[in-house]
């Protein structure tokens, strides 16, 4: 997988994970605590996205330009089905609303993508990496807004 195409694909995780934190500020419409939470998670990974997709696109010119391990591709792979799969399942409502459970399920996300980011960091040039260290920084916040201890507002 080259690194257009990872970064192809984890422009689409971040676009995901957006999708599902605002779908479930609006499930969450009632609490606006949580609702605040989701809507600030859903926000920050549509910028995630945004600059993923500036990063893209300066290797839209050579797709060849650099190669990541075979192993970074199949992670990010997983990733992203994990993300389409949260999505699904949110926007049917099968999460419900127990929002300790739901924070306890992102913040295993969010340590997927910790994991997924980690494997491009482990192979990419200087300026995927100093990139994507700073979603690994992120995704770290993530889960410690989510984790239930820290939920003030339950």
């Amino acid at each position: 997988m080259t690194t257009y195409d990872c970064l192809l694909k984890a422009e689409a995780i971040e676009r995901l994970a957006a999708d599902f934190y605002a779908r479930l500020a609006r499930d969450f419409a009632a609490y606006p605590k949580a609702k605040a939470l989701f809507l600030q998670l859903a926000e920050e990974e549509t910028q995630h996205a945004v600059r993923v997709a500036l990063l893209r696109n300066q290797y839209r010119a050579n797709r060849r330009h650099l190669t990541f391990a075979p192993r970074t591709g199949e992670v990010l792979e997983v990733a992203h089905a994990t993300a389409e799969a949260v999505l699904a399942e949110v926007m049917a409502g099968t999460w419900g609303l127990d929002l300790v459970a739901i924070c306890r399920r992102l913040s295993a996300f969010e340590e997927q993508l910790e994991v997924a980011h980690a494997h491009v960091l482990a192979e990419a040039d200087a300026a995927v990496k100093s990139f994507f260290l700073t979603l690994t920084k992120q995704d770290r916040e993530h889960r410690e807004l989510l984790r239930p201890g820290g939920l003030a507002w339950v």
